[in-house]
């Protein structure tokens, strides 16, 4: 009695912390009995499994020691159960616990230091496999107290690795040093899962002490009433309660300025009576499971009508009144006006609405603006391409490269303002190839090597010889990075050298990140500018467009591809010393292109075909016509769409282009005419487009029947590129080295979405049933590939893996090897993707389905 009544009482965090380790103990002695069964099992098997190379006085003392250290573990676990007193001597039954793990950890260790120094090899690995084993099952059974897994486990593996190393080989420096890698992961998973568990317990008892005072406040609640109505009279909210037919039992006085009733008037009325019989409906609907199960109204919005008729709009939160029986006999609750917060999200809600179709304005008027102006920048620079096969005078042929670069830089800006909106408005798209990584950096470099040579500075290229050669990705928007980046170093270097350096990253086998750098000695950027470099229009100060040039944009543009492409950006930089900038991007590996004709032989190749070219632009249909014909190709021309769908029905065509935007008969209305026209012909249409229209159609279009598009102002090369892809059977070549060269290719290596020698393999395997193949791939990823938003929205990391391996299998049944890489990769990177780069990396997996299902369909008719 005397120690009772000495004894200080605890505080509320002691006695916390009490319950907490209360529940740990518990949690350990529950877990033991299974452990000592298990313990028990696997000594027996563990001695069956040294029995042959441990002396045998050794191994039966070992078995004795085992065995009894099970034996007192297990009488101290019906100590434990007997005992009423656990709660108040935790501590003490946690200490006794460590020691009986440390005990088993020593017999276990000792087990592991007869396996090591007398076993086989064979014999050594199982038995290390067999402790590892052991000690990641502590994780569970261990892990309320860290004590006691540390107990058990250090000496077990410490006495692993310690006679791995004693022993001196290669083989066994090698388990030893893969076995402290274990005990290292095995700790770090320990620490956070007893993290986990451990909060877990501490929310439970949370979780307990508030319904004791949840209980408690329920029973005292009937006795503050009176205290209760004194406080609502001061409150600004309606405070109200109804009685158990939902009737108002009680208003404060709040009520009068909110709706205009006085308290006495609402006594023994229905809160629905006092809203539209369509919002009582709605409001009846949300409420009634509520108050089925007793639980509270939260934030609950409903629009109430005033004495006067105008209507208010006003947020509810209610709680059940409960009697002893848990019976419901009302709810107390609270109505706050929102009606001047409501009118402001109305207000928000018609801006957000107005911007978005500012900016669908903004969108179509620039697919306006940009065929508008690459149409003419079309005519210019393909007359002066013409004019210069033709012979000319020096001082002619000055002045035409004068146009032509003056034309191409101009053209540089157009494309630079709607590069930036197109990744602005989010309908910026990748087109995935195979391409040489080497090659395209040469190109760059050989394009900005004039610039550079002006200037008497150096371009040095370091790239490492581990990089892979082949990548898929796009090589298009990859060469315009580099192209801002290694122009800009030009741009602001003075004097010095310019260093473009390529690293591979370490990566998996299906992706490949490569970093590459461009460090310059030029003017630096300052300090305050630096935060602001990749904003859009901006410089660091206003003279630099007028000494540099440049609309700004060039950063912003980098920064939106790389994003889009699924890499990071960044750059340092000292006043006056230089600057650095680098770039990381992961690409899908390919297979190496042993043969591939130049541009030159690509020129040089003649089409066997008869073509319809549809343009509004005269000038565009004579260089349209001029490129076709040196390519070989018979050339119809047609103005408009009336003439176009004329010449259509009475000739018979290998292949059409037509401009997309046309005045009479706009060129979707055409197109579809075509289509109905076809008599069963399957002609390829090519859409001539200037950038951002297509885009900004480009569902429209693919409905209509377009088939692919070129981007005006295009090259001789870009259009034999188009008919080598879609006329392979009436492609020619002036040499039979040319003909080998462009030869069609029967696999996906050469960037095409289908191995053809795959797709044949499974014809020949298949049969007839070959035909039923190809659609239920389709339709198969096709599902996958809708699944996937919802999977992304929901972060659900199992569905996503789910997701891109059915999407990996299903390719791989139709030879379609770069879809099915980049499933693989998603598969392989899902659980360090966050949802912004999963998504990215979904518009790259739809991009290459998309041309997936064109080529099957080509090929497979």
């Amino acid at each position: 009695m005397a120690l009772t009544e000495t004894k200080p009482a605890e505080s509320v965090p002691e006695q916390a912390a009490r319950s907490l380790l209360s529940e740990q103990v518990h949690l350990l002695y529950t877990n033991a009995g299974f452990g000592l069964l298990a313990n028990l099992l696997l000594t027996l098997f563990f001695a069956y499994l040294i029995q042959d190379q441990v002396p045998t006085y050794l191994l039966l003392a070992w078995i004795f020691a085992a065995a009894s250290t099970t034996l007192a573990r297990g009488l101290l676990l019906i100590r434990y159960r007997a005992d009423q007193q656990k709660e108040i001597r935790a501590d003490s039954w946690g200490q006794w616990f460590i020691y009986g793990s440390g005990a088993t950890g020593l017999i276990w260790g000792c087990g592991a230091l007869l396996a090591v120094s007398y076993g086989t090899l064979t014999t050594q690995s199982l038995a290390t496999l067999l402790l590892g084993g052991i000690c990641a099952g502590a994780v569970a059974t261990n892990a309320a107290i860290p004590g006691a897994f540390l107990a058990f486990s250090l000496p077990i593996l410490g006495a692993l690795v310690c006679a791995h190393f004693l022993q001196g080989t290669p083989d066994h420096a090698f388990m030893g040093w893969i076995t402290l890698l274990f005990t290292f992961i095995l700790l770090v998973s320990f620490l956070r899962y007893h993290r986990v568990l451990k909060d877990s317990i501490a929310q439970r008892i949370e979780i307990r002490a508030m319904l004791v005072a949840l209980k408690s406040s329920n029973q005292l609640l009937h006795s503050s009433e009176q205290r209760f109505r004194d406080v609502t009279m001061s409150s600004s909210d309606w405070v109200w309660e109804t009685d158990a037919t939902g009737r108002y039992s009680y208003a404060s006085g709040r009520v009068a300025e909110l709706i205009g009733y006085t308290p006495e008037q609402l006594l023994g009325r229905s809160p629905f009576a006092l809203m539209s019989p369509v919002e009582a409906f709605r409001v009846r609907r949300a409420v009634a499971p509520l108050l089925r199960s007793a639980r509270p109204i939260v934030d609950l919005e409903s629009w109430h009508l005033t004495r006067s008729g105008a209507a208010v709009c006003l947020l509810t939160n209610a709680l059940p009144l409960l009697d002893d029986s848990g019976r419901l006999q009302g709810l107390r609750g609270v109505h706050k006006n929102i009606s001047e917060r409501k009118r402001i999200e109305a207000q928000i809600l018609r801006a957000s609405s107005e911007a978005e179709a500012a900016n669908r304005a903004k969108s179509d008027f620039l697919a306006t603006v940009s065929h508008e102006l690459r149409t003419p920048m079309n005519g210019i620079l393909g007359m002066a391409d013409l004019l210069l096969d033709t012979p000319l005078e020096d001082e002619q042929r000055e002045f035409l490269q004068v146009i032509r670069h003056s034309g191409r830089a101009l053209l540089g800006i157009i494309d630079s303002i709607l590069d930036f909106s197109k990744a602005e408005a989010g309908k910026m798209e990748l087109d995935l190839v195979s391409f040489h990584l080497q090659r395209v950096i040469g190109d760059v470099l050989h394009l900005l090597a004039p610039k550079a040579n002006e200037r008497s500075l150096q371009l040095i290229l370091d790239l490492d010889p581990a990089c892979p050669k082949q990548l898929v990705g796009d090589a298009g928007r990859l060469r315009q990075v580099l192209t801002n980046l290694i122009g800009n170093a030009i741009k602001f270097t003075q004097q010095g050298e310019i260093v473009i350096r390529v690293r591979q990253l370490p990566g998996t086998d299906q992706q490949v990140t490569v970093r590459v750098t461009i460090q310059d000695t030029g003017i630096g950027i300052s300090e305050e500018v630096q935060k602001r470099l990749f904003q859009p229009f901006y410089q660091a100060d206003s003279s630099i467009t007028r000494r540099y040039g440049g609309t700004g944009l060039g950063l912003a543009i980098c920064r939106q591809l790389i994003s889009l492409m699924g890499g990071e950006i960044g750059f340092s930089s000292v006043p006056g010393a230089g600057s650095t900038f680098w770039f990381e991007i992961a690409f899908a590996p390919a297979q190496p292109i042993h043969s591939q004709p130049n541009a030159a032989a690509q020129t040089s190749r003649l089409f066997n075909g008869h073509a319809l070219v549809v343009e509004v632009s005269e000038a565009n249909r004579r260089i349209a016509q001029t490129f076709l014909r040196q390519l070989g190709m018979v050339v119809d021309l047609a103005a408009d769409g009336k003439e176009a769908l004329e010449k259509w029905r009475n000739g018979t065509y290998d292949i059409v282009f037509m401009d997309c935007q046309m005045q009479e008969m706009e060129g979707s209305h055409t197109l579809s005419e075509m289509r109905s026209y076809a008599d069963g012909r399957q002609t390829p249409i090519i859409g001539l487009t200037a950038g951002m229209g297509y885009e900004a159609h480009s569902q429209h279009f693919t409905a209509t029947g377009l088939d692919d598009h070129l981007s005006k102002p295009y090259t001789r090369n870009a259009l034999a590129a188009t008919l080598d892809h879609w006329l392979p059977s009436v492609v020619t070549a002036g040499t039979a080295e040319n003909e080998q060269a462009c030869s069609t290719p029967t696999s996906g290596a050469d960037g095409s979405a289908i191995n053809r020698q795959k797709l044949a393999e499974m014809r020949t395997e298949l049969g007839e049933d070959f035909n039923q193949l190809i659609p239920a791939v389709i339709t198969s990823i096709e599902t996958l590939l809708e699944q996937f938003p919802s999977a992304i929205d929901r972060f659900d990391r199992n569905e996503l893996t789910r997701l891109a391996h059915s999407i990996k299998s299903a390719s791989d049944n139709v030879g379609a090897n770069q879809l099915s890489l980049l499933a693989g990769s998603l598969v392989e990177e899902v659980e360090q993707l966050d949802q912004h780069a999963m998504r990215a990396r979904l518009r790259v997996v739809n991009t290459w389905f998309i041309r997936t299902r064109r080529d099957l369909d080509r090929i497979c008719g």
